[in-house]
């Protein structure tokens, strides 16, 4: 509608401009020039009107489909098999064609009226929102109106041919195409209205080029439906294994933590250890320097030791005999084994103290470890001294059992 009225503003622009050529206007005009020339231009501005609006029905019954489930049917599609006097009780007020689920008006406005006002149910609609809830009849507000069930059925029960092949054939004659309607498909079918939506749905031969590629999208559609679920399917089970490879990935991640961190307490107990190590060879460096020590004392001290006893032993001797003159020769005798013994005392001492010496340096010598190999003790003089004094008593002891056993 804009678009008209548009049009018709450009035209008639350009015919005010012109006007004055058209009717002969001259510079000097008598009044009845005047008032003609208006007359004029008022006839030609209707006539304008009146082709626009022509044209513009026309492009509304083109844009108009024969039949469709909710607005009013074609006129001229049912008029080819139906008599006109029938259908002109089934007219709509609105679209002027025949009615579609038919409505009547019943307003107080015109219930006087002897006619009966009929509309389709998609056309009141339509018209009721457009014009504010106004009737079409008289534009009146409050608009009352109800279902026609005797009109309704009558139209259901109309004979009419197949839309399809209506519109085909409409086509052909406004394209003015020379073409031979028996070399294409034709629909032959002839039925009832209400029978119409059933035979265009499954048993009509004709598809407009439209429907058909409407179908071939749809089973396009469908196809690549399939072809999309299917890598859906497949994103999801790589994404499934993605997700199981992300979980492994971090167990394996966890794991490693793990082992650095036993890695780490090794390397500080190694480090720990090593400390440890050098700690004890500074401990057992330093017990080998007491160890040698001790050693050269007990050497010193043993020496000292045996003089004093070969001194004594010869004191004693000197004292012996000076007493014991008197004494009988078992006990000079037993005198001499007593020196005798001494002596040999102090030879065990002396034997004693190399033995030690050789241990010590056997010990200094080899790769023995205090503590696991043999325990080192600190000992002073006279506990050795005594350890060696036990010695020989001991073996003093076993030398007497033996002489007594070879006596007897």
């Amino acid at each position: 509608m804009l678009f008209f009225h548009y049009l018709f503003s450009i035209i008639l622009k350009c015919f005010c401009k012109n006007y004055g050529l058209l009717f002969g206007r001259s510079p000097l005009k008598s009044f009845s020039t005047k008032v003609l020339e208006k007359k004029n231009l008022l006839d030609y501005y209707t006539k304008v009107r009146l082709m626009l609006s022509l044209e513009e029905e026309e492009i509304k019954e083109n844009k108009r489909t024969t039949f469709s489930l909710s607005e009013c049917y074609s006129k001229a599609w049912i008029s080819l098999t139906n008599e006109s006097q029938r259908l002109n009780t089934l007219i709509c007020c609105v679209c002027n064609q025949i009615t579609n689920n038919a409505m009547e008006l019943h307003c107080n406005e015109h219930e006087n009226l002897d006619q009966v006002y009929l509309v389709g149910e998609e056309c009141l609609q339509r018209y009721l929102r457009q014009n504010n809830r106004k009737c079409p009849i008289q534009q009146h507000s409050h608009c009352e109106f109800s279902q026609n069930r005797t009109v309704r059925k009558s139209v259901s029960e109309l004979l009419v041919i197949c839309p399809r092949q209506f519109d085909l054939k409409k086509n052909q004659l406004n394209k003015e195409e020379e073409v031979n309607l028996s070399s294409k498909k034709n629909c032959n079918y002839t039925g009832k209205m209400k029978d119409m939506k059933d035979h265009l749905d499954k048993s009509c031969d004709l598809l407009l080029p439209k429907q058909n590629t409407s179908f071939e999208i749809v089973d396009e559609l469908n196809v690549i439906n399939g072809q999309i679920r299917e890598l859906q399917n497949v994103v999801k089970n790589l994404q499934s294994q993605i997700e199981k490879m992300n979980d492994k990935d971090n167990e394996k991640n966890k794991q490693i933590d793990s082992l650095r961190h036993k890695l780490q307490e090794k390397d500080q107990k190694i480090t720990a250890l090593t400390n440890d190590v050098r700690q004890l060879k500074i401990k057992i460096n330093q017990h080998n320097t007491r160890f040698d020590n001790y050693v050269n004392e007990i050497e010193g001290d043993d020496g000292e030791v045996i003089e004093e006893e070969e001194n004594n032993d010869d004191n004693d001797s000197n004292n012996d005999s000076n007493n014991d003159n008197d004494n009988d020769n078992d006990n000079d005798n037993d005198d001499d084994d007593d020196h005798d013994e001494k002596k040999e005392q102090a030879i065990m001492k002396l034997k004693y103290n190399k033995n030690c010496k050789n241990m010590l340096s056997f010990i200094k010598t080899s790769n023995l470890k205090n503590g696991s190999d043999f325990l080192l003790l600190a000992e002073n003089t006279h506990k050795k001294s005594l350890i060696v004094n036990e010695l020989y008593s001991y073996k003093t002891w076993t030398s007497k059992n033996q002489n007594k056993s070879f006596v007897d």
